[in-house]
């Protein structure tokens, strides 16, 4: 197996690991190259900086990845923005409750909490903030840069006359500076050479009621950054083109918290089952999983508590500690959260072993019951006997 030849452009001193593929079909994708030569993104480009192995089978292999909550749930609020905003142009208007249960209920992994929490984040932008003068939503643009065709997704696209400012919507929790990532950089490197005038960059962070705005000015500085790190992933990808798909390794670390590709990094099918023998192998492949998961944490714990912890990429495998509560004066518990307006009962709600245990004691579990609501839901897991 070759070693990865390339330093990333992005990633540092960041290990990669090679791997081994024995079931994906064998298959040649670089010879399928777009009119004109490819069309890069920015998404796709920070894909091969954060794991050269997912950007290898999204977008050579071009392997389709599951839909997610979260994802869902980002669309649903662009959308109710960007229909708001539309309308708002074209001098109707629509609750943003009402376009939220619509988008929501397109949506498969979404409930009615989440149509309200779509419509809470999208009302604190639109009742904050109305564009002025010309403005632009989910507008697609194409320019050249370091000598390759970019294309950029704007969320706002506002003509300010001396200046474009170009706003990026984002539902993340951590919030974060344009220059601290290359997306809104790109985005105006790519703005900049279809419109002609100086760029304005801006996050708004839609769960944050003070300071969701992170804005900044796009400088030759920012412009620089911007085209070298274009330019060195394209030609970079280029070269690993070059070698074929062991120059693609997988690099472990944070991107695989929220990549939907985590069965074909290891080799197997990504596909949802069809049939049964298809759906016993998948299952069979959970098993092996699970089990080569417990194996790897005890073989690690061993190490961590003789030398200490190990960090993968962002992530930190160590010992750490969690806290819980015993309440010593229930009845005083539960009029404390009662005259805050809380719910005691949602917080109380007892799903230990040793509550089982008293419940399976037939005289005593008489007298529990009286005073307990028993809740049921469904959970995915495998136990040695049938659901049914």
């Amino acid at each position: 197996m070759l070693e990865y030849p390339f330093a990333s452009a992005n990633a540092g001193a960041e290990a990669c690991y090679p791997f081994v593929d024995e079931s994906l079909a064998v298959v040649n994708p670089f010879e399928d190259a777009e009119a004109g030569g490819p069309l890069w993104s920015y998404s796709r480009l920070n894909c091969y900086a954060q794991c050269p192995r997912q950007y290898f089978l999204r977008y050579e292999r071009r392997i389709r990845e599951p839909d997610s909550k979260a994802a869902q749930f980002g669309r649903a609020v662009h959308d109710v923005i960007n229909r708001s905003l539309l309308m708002r142009q074209s001098g109707s208007v629509v609750p943003v409750k009402v376009l939220a249960e619509h988008f929501v209920g397109g949506a498969s992994m979404l409930s009615e909490e989440d149509a309200e929490e779509v419509a809470a984040l999208a009302a604190g932008f639109l009742d904050r903030f109305a564009p002025q003068g010309r403005f632009l939503t989910e507008e697609r643009y194409v320019a050249e840069i370091a000598g390759v065709r970019v294309q950029a997704y704007l969320d706002l696209v506002e003509d300010l006359g001396h200046a474009v400012r170009i706003t990026d919507f984002k539902t993340e929790w951590k919030p974060y500076h344009p220059t601290e990532r290359m997306q809104l950089p790109v985005y105006a490197r790519v703005v900049e050479g279809v419109f002609h005038k100086p760029v304005i960059m801006r996050y708004w962070f839609l769960r944050y009621k003070r300071q969701a705005v992170k804005e900044q000015e796009f400088t030759p500085e920012v412009r620089a950054a911007a085209e070298e790190w274009v330019a060195d992933l394209t030609a970079e990808i280029g070269k690993a083109r070059g070698f074929g798909e062991e120059a693609f390794p997988a690099r472990p670390g944070e991107a695989c918290g929220v990549c939907g590709l985590g069965l074909a990094c290891l080799g197997f099918d990504q596909t949802e089952p069809e049939t049964t023998p298809h759906a016993e192998r998948l299952a069979a492949v959970l098993l092996r999983l699970e089990r080569a998961k417990e194996s790897a944490a005890e073989a690690l714990k061993a190490w961590v508590k003789e030398k200490g912890p190990v960090k993968v990429g962002e992530e930190w495998f160590g010992f750490y500690s969690r806290s819980s509560w015993k309440v010593t004066d229930l009845k005083r518990f539960v009029e404390i959260l009662r005259e805050a307006g809380k719910d005691p009962y949602g917080i109380l709600r007892p799903e230990s072993r040793r509550l089982r245990e008293c419940l399976a004691d037939p005289d005593l579990a008489a007298v529990l019951r009286e005073v307990l609501i028993e809740e049921k839901d469904t959970y995915f897991s495998h136990r040695d006997q049938s659901p049914d």
